[in-house]
């Protein structure tokens, strides 16, 4: 690895740019993550990633050497910006970053995602960060459990909130969440990726949706929801509706791919599919419920699947 003024003890210096989580300063926070943070977890990143692309490519020496300097890094990160539990300014980015990019040691994972949830909770639900810190805040939520506070995120209706913008009179996503500069900026889209992906639990298990994942999270209070993803072997589509009476799934499966599928079903309950059982339909295989899902196997077409009973009321699962 070559030297460079700009780090210092593997960790970058707040000197190598001035962007840090750029737009951070728009919501009220009053201690800005630093450059040095922000750099360092991307930093880490792109030393993984390289790590991956060359065990790829069979260069299992330089895949060693981007492991290595990796490994460095972070337990450099956390010399630096972890003491008592708390992340540099212990704002949501500083949490939400350490998490998504993988720095956060194992035995500390757990800690650390509930105290960015509650940090989030303690703000009443308003977004504290910039471009950079937004997606690792909303999927180191969801990827640890809290898809419920994501939620809560997604309803906000007061400054600073996207729901704020639309109130406004914003058409497109902005730049920042006082209005100001950009009116249309694209990176403060991530919460489409949460309704994708966990929303609408679509996710591709490998070789561009060949086999993937059909795991809806679906809020106790949300009565319908339709998600569609055009892949690139055709439409995905988790759907559901439910009314008093009863639940309705719809899905879609590429021709040729397969999907592991995860539903919220009632306790005794099954899901029919066209007046049959699911053991019954020659596209599904794998079937088990337990006392709130029901998970299998699912070839490709599109399906309606139906359960006597609604789940409004029930708890979010």
């Amino acid at each position: 690895m070559g030297k460079c003024s700009k780090w210092k003890g593997d960790v970058i210096r707040n000197d190598y740019s001035v962007l840090s989580d750029w737009g951070q300063e728009t919501n009220g926070m009053k201690n800005h993550i630093s450059s040095s943070f922000t750099l360092t977890c991307s930093y880490y990143y792109m030393l993984r990633v390289m790590s991956g692309v060359a065990t790829a490519l069979g260069h299992d020496d330089d895949a060693l050497l981007w492991s290595s300097k990796a490994s460095d890094v972070k337990s450099a990160f956390n010399r630096k910006f972890f003491h008592d539990g708390v992340y540099e300014f212990g704002n949501q980015a500083n949490y939400g970053m350490a998490l998504f990019y993988g720095l956060v040691d194992s035995a500390y994972v757990k800690s650390v995602a509930k105290t960015l949830a509650e940090t989030v909770m303690s703000s009443d639900y308003s977004i504290k960060a910039g471009e950079s810190g937004l997606r690792p805040i909303l999927m180191a939520l969801s990827d640890n459990g809290y898809n419920d506070v994501v939620y809560c995120i997604a309803k906000k209706t007061t400054f600073p909130s996207y729901d704020y913008w639309l109130k406004c009179g914003a058409t497109t996503s902005l730049e920042y969440w006082d209005l100001s500069l950009s009116q249309n900026h694209c990176m403060m889209d991530h919460i489409e990726e949460w309704f994708y992906g966990k929303l609408g639990g679509i996710s591709d298990l490998g070789d561009a949706y060949l086999q993937l994942r059909l795991s809806p999270w679906i809020p106790s209070d949300m009565a319908s929801a339709d998600v569609k993803l055009q892949s690139p072997r055709g439409m995905v589509r988790v759907s559901w509706n439910r009314t008093a009476e009863s639940t309705e799934y719809l899905l879609s499966v590429p021709i040729g791919s397969t999907a592991e599928v995860c539903l919220p079903v009632l306790k005794g309950e099954r899901l029919m599919e066209s007046g049959h059982d699911l053991n019954e339909i020659a596209s599904v295989s794998n079937v088990e419920y337990t006392d709130s899902l029901v998970t299998f196997i699912l070839g490709s077409g599109d399906y309606r699947f139906t359960m006597n009973g609604s789940m409004l009321s029930s708890q979010d699962k």
